[in-house]
């Protein structure tokens, strides 16, 4: 017989299939009839036994399994179909804001390695509950790509940014990926945007020990029922509260409410005090955001005129004594080469769905575009570019 161990997979036998467990938050599911065919004759947490004695056999046997049922990769939180990207995808890391590399002309570079949130926010830009497909990035393929970008842009002072459209800490891989993006030369400091809700002491101290720099969480009210209602979940603050301080000891925080006039208001003054209480060998700072409406987003509030908005934290800075306007090293840089121009009209392949009903990734010159209303079932597709800014492309199918 032949056993097959993994690191990446475990696995759950039910009756009447076996389930492919993959990266923690990803599942998907094998008929026992046909892991019975495929010649398994035992399935074990992190091994699958083959009646076989030719290695070969057992490994085409399971490859021919993978190539028919990971497509169908599925997402336990949202339960939505999610497409994995590895550098033999065929798919990118430039060209879509849903993951990979955004880059806008700075120093500091945006990484996407995963989509998916364990909140549902109220005023979340991407409004999570549209979003039919998820994405998540292979570590090592995403560190690779990013060393070609910090290369190009030729500095010792880049920052880096783990900013999905989603939480981070749902990602199997931060910690290395952390780890990884700190070796490469040219990279400054690496920080997470995250909610909290999951951060753990161990997840710290992995964090830690990792080599980041800087944690931005995501706090927006101090009462929980006031939470509750804004991140859309039970919210335990203590808990957010009590890793916070911890974490302030290796590494610095950045507490970062969005601002909703008449719903969030009269808590980021208590925001501010926490801020403030937390004695650790790094700084924690405040950085207050203006909610903004997106297209695509969550609208609860209007937007503060920006005039207003720097009013309010001029004043809220007199009365606290604490810094608002905190300072951050975003300069210029070198721009990354577009190969697309708005207007252009461009032959694509088309690589999976999009996160929107009628989208579609579709992959030209290294670079993805995410193309709306596109016919189902093709292959190719002749797409007009409707946008080119910061190597971030939509189009049209023509």
């Amino acid at each position: 017989m032949v056993t097959l161990s993994f690191q990446d997979f475990t696995f759950d036998a039910k009756p009447e299939y076996v389930r492919f467990n993959f990266l923690t938050l990803y599942y998907f599911d094998v008929p026992q009839d046909e892991i019975e065919a495929s010649g398994i004759v035992e399935v074990r947490k992190k091994e699958l036994v083959f009646k076989t004695e030719k290695q070969y056999v057992a490994e085409h046997a399971l490859n021919t399994l993978l190539q028919k049922h990971f497509p169908h990769l599925i997402n336990r939180i949202k339960k939505n179909e999610t497409t994995y990207i590895h550098k033999n995808s065929g798919i990118p890391l430039l060209g879509t804001l849903y993951f990979g590399i955004v880059d806008r002309n700075t120093n500091v570079i945006d990484l996407k390695p995963i989509t998916g949130c364990n909140i549902d926010c109220i005023f979340c830009s991407v409004d999570m509950g549209r979003r039919e497909r998820d994405f998540i990035v292979e570590k090592d393929y995403l560190v690779q790509e990013t060393e070609k970008v910090v290369a190009f842009k030729n500095t010792e002072n880049i920052h880096i940014v783990i900013n999905p459209h989603g939480d981070p800490t749902l990602y199997h891989d931060l910690a290395p990926l952390v780890r990884d993006l700190k070796k490469i030369k040219g990279v400054k400091t690496v920080a997470i945007y995250t909610n909290a809700v999951l951060l753990s002491k161990k997840l710290v101290d992995e964090l830690a020990v990792a080599g980041l720099d800087q944690c931005s969480v995501s706090l927006h009210a101090m009462n929980p029922e006031k939470a509750k209602k804004v991140e859309g979940a039970p919210i335990n603050i203590e808990h957010i509260k009590d890793n916070v301080r911890y974490a302030a000891k290796y590494f610095e925080i950045v507490i970062a409410p969005v601002l909703m006039m008449g719903i969030n208001d009269a808590e980021i003054p208590l925001i501010i005090d926490f801020a403030k209480s937390v004695q650790g060998k790094f700084p924690v700072k405040i950085g207050i955001q203006n909610f903004l409406s997106y297209e695509y987003g969550k609208k609860p509030a209007k937007e503060l005129p920006w005039n207003a908005f720097y009013n309010y934290l001029d004043e809220l800075e007199r009365e606290k004594g604490f810094d608002l306007h905190p300072k951050f090293d975003i300069v210029p840089s070198a721009k990354l080469p577009k190969p697309f121009q708005k207007g252009d009209i461009v032959e694509a392949d088309v690589k999976c769905p999009g996160r929107l009903p009628g989208e579609v990734i579709a992959v030209a010159k290294d670079r993805c575009i995410t193309v709306l209303k596109c016919p189902q079932g093709k292959q190719k597709v002749k797409v007009k570019i409707t946008r080119s800014k910061h190597n971030i492309f939509y189009g049209f199918a023509v």
